[in-house]
């Protein structure tokens, strides 16, 4: 009997150690969503791309983010609704938050920067609440992880 109560209570504190806050899966989804969404961008740069609109990319300013698109690099942007977003903008509900980034790839999902230059070392986007995740694009490919 005193074996099953100490063995039930060590399990009790391994689980109640391990347990998940809501606050935890609110960062991981926002996470993945975002990744998701430079993916979708890039995809999109790539099926379009010798169209009107062959740049597509994802900017932020920190609280919001949105997808655009541009005839060329030196063209102003058009804001894209994102599939499934009731608006152009979405915007990064507490406690998450996002760093300001401009990210676009060209029509081979190459990426390039704000300053409208290839990056060359790979763009990393932190994204935190509590703890922090990373969203990571490499140069060249545009790989997104």
């Amino acid at each position: 009997m005193i074996v099953v109560l100490l063995l039930m209570s060590i399990m009790a504190a391994t689980l109640l150690s391990r347990s998940v806050t809501s606050t935890d899966l609110d960062l991981a989804a926002q996470t993945d969503k975002i990744r998701n969404q430079l993916r979708y961008a890039q995809a999109q740069a790539i099926k379009t791309g010798y169209t009107d609109f062959p740049f597509w990319g994802i900017e932020s300013n920190g609280t919001e983010y949105w997808l655009f698109r541009r005839a060329s690099p030196s063209n102003t942007d058009e804001e894209v609704r994102l599939p499934g977003m009731a608006s152009n903008r979405i915007s990064i509900a507490a406690p998450v938050t996002l760093d300001s980034f401009k990210i676009y790839f060209n029509r081979i999902g190459k990426p390039f920067d704000e300053t409208n230059t290839a990056i060359s070392s790979a763009k990393i986007i932190n994204i935190t609440a509590g703890q922090a995740r990373t969203v990571t694009i490499e140069p060249e490919t545009g790989f997104v992880h």
